[in-house]
């Protein structure tokens, strides 16, 4: 019986072994080759990858076209899962890999129809950028062949293979980045039942920037007169709001505020926090091309970054860029939707979507002149919506980062900032002859009649519809300001209101207002003080608000206890929101608190939770109130009593001490706003519970808040960030390898690799790495290198 139980014993041990060593070499099997030489018949000549110690690939190449096969070889050694799941969005086909849960997506990608767009997109492009693409794509599938039987865990785990990327996949990703530049899908209903419920008057008042306002990205640029309507009383009754899913912040320095007398210039774009990160850096140096930055898996052009002459960094412009038509159905005929007056056929496609495990979804689009009818996809909806959208009408977006990519002076940069569609920005601008500019990017459509985006416009007879977009030359830029610099975080563009609708929407004041504050702070700059700049975790809405707080207990009995202890440590505080402070954990909960101790009563449970679960709407809401002296918001409607602001602070700051003392412990002294305010970054397959530990990185306390300079945008109901700065970088022309850029997390998607997790130090802690150009400096500090050839040609015998 023994010599059983120990024949079985030796046997699950094997067994356990065994197991263990295939998830080691699953584990493993992907790592890619960095060093040595690879014959590939997709190359014509020697090209060269040279990884530096942070694991950006530097590609040299003897022609642009040898070039991007590398670029496309080297990011398919890094980022090959991420590729392929970018391919599935696009595609609307998450669910084949994820299953139900996804479906929504699918749908709402299918309908809106990234794929096809981004087809037409990539046929209507110069042959330039077809080439570019075709190159980066050939180069992906080539490596991917390669590898087929060592692919990455993911594909394992989910039972998938790689497939070979077609000509024109991906283009759609530019519908992805314009679909999250604006919210209209989310919030167009919310404020909806938002003037239902308290009328467009009350509004009104919560809205302050929708017709422009201070401080403005062009303080001295007026606003355009229209060219096809002029905006009456009634137009301008109602102020409407768009909250948008990202932000960013940007700014260049002229040589005369600058410590080393060339151009600086700072971006860091604010997206959805993940593992991998969004972005690849990259070094591409491919016949007279010499471009640095990033780029988004999948796709060839450098979205962010600098060459030799020029750097361009990007902010959202908060277009209104999308509307919702409400439509009216023949009754007889329900596939007929009247236009201008007559029924006219509605164009129709049928869509399968494979769902893993279940059986597939029938979507059926159907297509007005405005649009895809979208109501189904939105819940809630009684109307039928069909969804306007500046992306069904670009063009020039894959040509335009063409364009800018090899632009050398500012004419060039407005060439190609020209030719930008769907993707709308402003632009921060530097270039190696000491200009700085800011430009205003993308199509901003013209509307007939009613201007404002935000409410659902008819779609019946015509008078309501797209008359086309404003011209560029009516888009605002800033070139060489005598102030010395330009600035802009999602800010409003014009000091006052114009006749030119652009956005009702902008982003809290509270970074523009830190960022201009340390511009003007001081004569000179250096890189180091970006640096700065980009970390700084001062939330001016908090040393705005202290003495409102403060102000709130004169006359009134100290409190006592933690509420008491509290006070004081508010009271000493200066606003930074650092990782350790006490009073930023106090401040934080106490501002939540404090929206809903304002809106709950007017709004109602259920609106204020929706409200505040828009993105950043919760402190421009609150700005309207507390900031433009609108009291009767502080009366709670529910009592008898008038309440006063004083009144519904107190109550606020009473209810977050007693939620951090559950949250955090009885000692005010030993609550920490980093033990709330944590990041992890979280990998599509991370969010299996199992597979956490594996795919995941953190979490870590941060410092910041949703509305710092860095920023790190929480979750309300749990305080955990998942969005912020996707990327740091910093372009000096003094010296452009003193240019530096970093990652939140690593280079590699690729679990086993060194630079899974390598950057996360520097990010967390406010360093970088250097963007390193000149050859010979990255060869003194390469990791390895690597060489593409053309195969030998075959002798015949």
């Amino acid at each position: 019986m023994m010599r059983k139980l120990k024949i079985a014993g030796v046997a699950l041990l094997v067994l356990i072994l065994a197991a263990a060593a295939f998830v080691f070499y699953l584990h493993r099997r992907a790592l890619p080759q960095i060093a040595g030489a690879i014959a590939t018949a997709g190359v014509s000549a020697k090209v060269e990858i040279i990884r530096d110690p942070w694991g950006v690939p530097h590609i040299f190449a003897e022609n642009e076209r040898d070039g991007f096969y590398g670029l496309g070889w080297a990011t398919a050694q890094d980022r090959l899962f991420q590729i392929a799941m970018f391919n599935q969005a696009v595609q609307g086909r998450l669910a084949e890999w994820f299953g139900e849960p996804v479906v929504q997506f699918d749908k709402i990608f299918r309908t809106l129809d990234f794929q096809g767009i981004g087809k037409r997109l990539y046929e209507n492009s110069s042959r330039e950028s077809r080439r570019a693409v075709d190159a980066y794509q050939q180069g992906v599938n080539d490596y991917a062949a390669m590898i087929d039987s060592s692919l990455p865990i993911e594909f394992a785990i989910l039972r998938k293979s790689f497939e070979p990327l077609e000509p024109g996949d991906l283009v759609g990703m530019l519908g992805f980045m314009a679909f999250a530049l604006h919210d209209a899908w989310r919030f167009e209903p919310i404020y909806a039942r938002l003037v239902e419920k308290v009328g467009a008057p009350l509004a009104e008042q919560l809205f302050p920037y929708a017709r422009g306002g201070s401080p403005a990205v062009y303080d001295t640029v007026q606003a355009p007169r229209p060219r096809l309507f002029e905006l009456s009383a009634e137009e301008r009754s109602l102020l409407p709001f768009l909250p948008r899913f990202d932000a960013s912040n940007n700014w260049a320095v002229a040589p005369h505020k600058s410590a080393t007398g060339h151009a600086l210039l700072a971006n860091d774009p604010h997206l959805g926090h993940a593992h991998p990160p969004i972005w690849y850096q990259a070094h591409l140096k491919a016949g007279a091309l010499d471009v640095t930055g990033v780029t988004i898996p999948g796709l060839p052009g450098f979205v962010i970054g600098h060459n030799r002459d020029i750097a361009w960094g990007f902010t959202n412009l908060m277009v209104d860029a999308a509307d919702f038509f409400v439509e009216k159905l023949n009754p007889d005929f329900p596939t007929r939707v009247m236009y201008k007056g007559e029924w006219v056929e509605m164009g129709s496609r049928s869509e399968t979507i494979q769902v893993r495990g279940e059986e597939d979804i029938v979507l059926d689009v159907r297509t007005t002149p405005h649009g895809p009818v979208v109501s189904e996809l939105i819940e809630g909806t009684e109307e039928v919506l069909a969804y306007q959208w500046v992306y069904w009408s670009a063009e020039g977006d894959m040509d335009a980062f063409t364009l800018l990519n090899r632009a050398r002076n500012w004419s060039d940069f407005r060439a190609a900032a020209r030719r930008f569609g769907s993707v709308t920005q402003n632009v921060a601008y530097a270039d190696r002859e000491g200009h700085i500019a800011m430009q205003a990017i993308g199509a901003v459509p013209r509307r007939l009649g009613d201007p404002n985006g935000s409410r659902y416009r008819i779609g019946w007879d015509g008078s309501q519809d797209w008359e086309g977009f404003l011209p560029f030359e009516d888009l605002p830029f800033e070139l060489d300001p005598p102030r010395g610099w330009v600035a802009s975080a999602n800010n409003p563009i014009f000091p006052g209101p114009g006749a030119t609708y652009i956005s009702a929407h902008f982003e809290p004041v509270d970074r523009i207002l830190r960022i201009r504050e340390r511009l003007q702070a001081q004569e000179r700059f250096t890189v180091e003080d970006l640096r700065s700049m980009q970390s700084d975790t001062v939330w001016t809405s908090a040393v705005r608000g202290l003495p409102a707080i403060l102000a709130a207990y004169e006359g009134q009995p100290a409190p006592e206890g933690n509420l008491g202890v509290a006070l004081e440590l508010l009271r000493a505080w200066d606003g930074d929101m650092t990782a350790e402070s006490p009073a930023a954990a106090i401040f934080a909960v106490y501002y939540e608190r404090l929206f809903h101790e304002v809106f709950r009563d007017e709004l109602g449970q259920e609106l204020t939770d929706a409200f505040r679960d828009v993105m950043n709407l919760n402190a421009s809401m609150l700005w309207s109130v507390t900031e433009e002296g609108r009291t009767d918001w502080f009366d709670r409607t529910d009592t008898p009593q008038r309440e006063t602001e004083a009144d519904i602070v107190r109550d606020a700051l009473a209810k977050a001490v007693a939620d951090l003392e559950e949250r955090l412990g009885p000692d005010p002294a030993e609550w920490r706003w980093g033990d709330l305010h944590t990041l992890e970054f979280v990998h599509p397959l991370g969010r299996l519970a199992a597979l956490a530990p594996y795919f995941n990185i953190g979490p870590f306390p941060v410092p910041g808040h949703s509305n710092t300079v860095n920023k790190m945008q929480f979750k309300p109901e749990d305080w955990k960030v998942y969005h912020g700065p996707s990327m740091r970088q910093i372009t000096d022309f003094s010296d452009l390898d003193n240019s530096l850029g970093v990652l939140p997390t690593g280079q590699s998607g690729v679990r086993a690799s060194s630079h899974y997790d390598d950057l996360a130090p520097l990010w967390l802690n406010g360093e970088y790495h250097p963007l390193l150009m000149e050859r010979a400096r990255i060869e003194e500090v390469a990791e390895a290198t690597l060489t593409l050839f053309p195969p030998e040609p075959e002798t015949q015998d």
